[in-house]
């Protein structure tokens, strides 16, 4: 007859495994964080000189003011948002009545 595995599992202290979970969580965040760091870093430099060897310097230049335009138009739209937003949030006056 084999004997059956009859070991009871150490108790963990409370919350132990809430901090490894938030440990975990940490730690694949910034790891994903950087390799998206990365990634963009990479794209910037190694698309440069594939732009230039299909366009001259001059599209490439025209390029970039299209993308920065675009950029620029994207900041002026969060502005306009947290405008909008604004007197949605502040806390108003009461009425004494």
């Amino acid at each position: 007859m084999i004997a059956a595995n009859t070991t009871t599992p150490t108790p963990t202290p409370p919350g132990s495994q809430n901090q490894e979970g938030i440990h975990r969580r940490l730690v694949q965040g910034v790891a994903g964080k950087a390799v998206c760091t990365a990634i963009i870093f990479g794209e910037q430099i190694l698309l440069v000189p594939v732009f230039l060897l299909f366009w001259t310097p001059g599209q490439y230049g025209d390029w970039l003011v299209l993308l920065s335009t675009a950029g620029f138009i994207g900041l002026l739209d969060i502005g306009k948002r947290l405008l909008r937003q604004r007197p949605l949030t502040s806390p108003r006056p009461r009425q004494s009545g």
